[in-house]
């Protein structure tokens, strides 16, 4: 079974840890918009479980080097394993032409769109590893670093000079909780959304 095995860590900017990527002479793949929406049933059972489906759509904002057009992807996560430091979880993905079609056949087996979260991602590839600079709206900013497993993730985090601990929720959970404490319930995290959502009094 296909594996994540990624470390995350929350930053007040992104700045430095571009600075070093590009001292170190990291890869610069792509800049993108990931637009993602996360499907379960009207119970939520996949996310009681730990487990996630997510239909992403991409949308190119600045070209890399030698790096692959982004597709639309299908992608399902399961549990995250308890007691590692690293975040290691089951992760099955596929690439898709018709995200339209693939959404149409989730909803014919009881599957709804659930949460809509959007991110700009920039991503880089050193050290066998592959690091995202992530900007989303309400949670702010973080760094990944996914890799093949967590001892390449570590000595690449070093590199990297990020420090703390690294954060084992994953955004959908981190956004409820945030909204959750401003008496909020958020449906769709966009960007264009939340700027008004936070004009508006409480």
């Amino acid at each position: 079974m296909a594996r994540e095995i990624e470390m995350k860590f929350r930053l007040p900017r992104l700045t430095a840890v571009a600075r070093r990527l590009r001292a170190l002479g990291a890869k610069r793949l792509h800049t993108v918009l990931q637009d993602d929406w996360y499907f379960d049933t009207p119970r939520r059972r996949l996310l009681r479980q730990g487990c996630g489906l997510r239909l992403r759509r991409v949308s190119l904002l600045r070209a890399g080097v030698g790096a692959l057009a982004p597709r639309a992807e299908l992608t399902y996560k399961g549990p995250a394993r308890r007691r590692a430091k690293a975040k290691v979880r089951p992760e099955h993905q596929t690439h898709l032409d018709d995200p339209a079609g693939i959404e149409a056949a989730l909803a014919a087996c009881g599957l709804r769109p659930m949460l809509r979260l959007q991110k700009r991602r920039a991503t880089y590839r050193l050290g066998g590893c592959v690091v995202a600079m992530d900007e989303l709206p309400v949670l702010g900013c973080f760094v990944e670093i996914e890799g093949p497993n967590q001892a390449a993730i570590e000595r690449l985090r070093r590199r990297l000079a990020l420090t703390g601990r690294p954060i084992r929720s994953h955004y959908v959970k981190l956004l409820q909780s945030r909204c959750a404490r401003a008496g909020r319930q958020c449906l769709q995290a966009a960007f264009s959304i939340c700027r008004r959502c936070a004009d508006r009094p409480r």
